[in-house]
């Protein structure tokens, strides 16, 4: 996202073996960027929740390569090609038969004789669980939304001028957000997995 946005990358940590115990963060990325360019600062609104959205790809990648069988039966992508029409309804209906899917195609007999089940499981488990965004997450993905929505009312306001119909930009924006929210539910759709399958090991343990 740094790249994308043309921020400076200054410094990264991928994994913080040492302090992680003590600090708030397991990584991190410093960056910098030109506060008057308002691409640029727009960016951070996605630099902030990029966890979020390269950990959800991750897991749907690993689920295709470690699970191709469950994967294409399921054919996350055309859940995208299913939103004809914007409404709270149409969305709520997707992610509830993607979740019952998911579970069903994921925990079946077959895939638990298979040791790829168990390395994605443990994958899903591990992302999943640490993709939840810090402090500085959220106070970056902030100073982004005014930006952002400063480009969009940009748009908007030339497509008037132009004569553009405005109906048709903001069914490209609003779809683009919904894209965006279902990408992200696919990922608490898998953190709530994890989270379920560490009730069952502390029970056990317990």
């Amino acid at each position: 996202m740094c790249l994308i946005f043309h921020h400076k990358v200054s410094d990264f940590q991928l994994f913080n073996f040492k302090g992680y115990k003590y600090e708030e963060t397991l990584g991190y990325v410093s960056h910098k960027y030109n506060d008057r360019n308002l691409y640029e600062k727009a960016g951070n609104f996605f630099i902030g929740i990029g966890p979020m959205i390269s950990g959800t790809l991750f897991i749907i990648l690993s689920f295709k390569l470690l699970l191709p069988q469950a994967y294409s039966s399921i054919s996350i992508k055309s859940y995208f090609t299913y939103l004809s029409s914007i409404n709270i309804e149409s969305v709520l209906f997707l992610l509830f038969s993607l979740s019952k899917n998911l579970l069903f195609y994921i925990f079946n007999a077959n895939n638990l004789s298979s040791i790829n089940f168990y390395i994605f499981i443990y994958l899903m488990f591990s992302v999943s669980s640490h993709i939840s965004l810090s402090k500085k997450d959220f106070k970056n993905s902030s100073v982004g939304i005014l930006s952002l929505f400063i480009i969009f009312f940009t748009i908007c306001l030339l497509a008037v001028f132009l004569n553009f119909n405005l109906n048709n930009l903001l069914l490209i924006f609003m779809r683009m957000i919904i894209y965006l929210i279902l990408l992200l539910s696919i990922g608490l759709i898998f953190s709530l997995i994890s989270l379920f399958i560490s009730c069952i090991i502390f029970n056990i343990k317990r």
